[in-house]
């Protein structure tokens, strides 16, 4: 009878184990599609002329990549960078 109790008792933790760490590889693939969603989302923003629109990308792609979710100095600068590239990239006007 202990035997059987034993037994149940270690098959039960190892199924729970195994179907927790199966959620937890699910969790991290969820979130690196979504970075790279965002990340996509943001360089095709780039191409563009809305500066608003860009904003809002870049600081949603930096915010999911950092641990703590918060944007960072150089999170804003390198957006900063990028609006930066993307205004001389638009006011260039070709040469004939």
């Amino acid at each position: 009878m202990e035997l059987t109790i034993g037994i149940t008792i270690c098959v039960v933790i190892v199924l729970f184990l195994f179907l927790n760490n199966d959620s937890e590889e699910k969790k991290t693939n969820d979130n690196e599609l979504k970075i790279e969603k965002l990340k996509s989302e943001y360089h095709e923003q780039l191409k563009g002329n809305d500066k608003r629109a860009v904003l809002d990308a870049g600081r949603a792609y930096y915010t999911a990549i950092r641990q703590n979710h918060t944007l960072t100095i150089y999170d804003e600068l390198a957006i900063a960078n990028d609006l930066n590239t993307m205004q001389q990239a638009s006011s260039a006007s070709p040469s004939i």
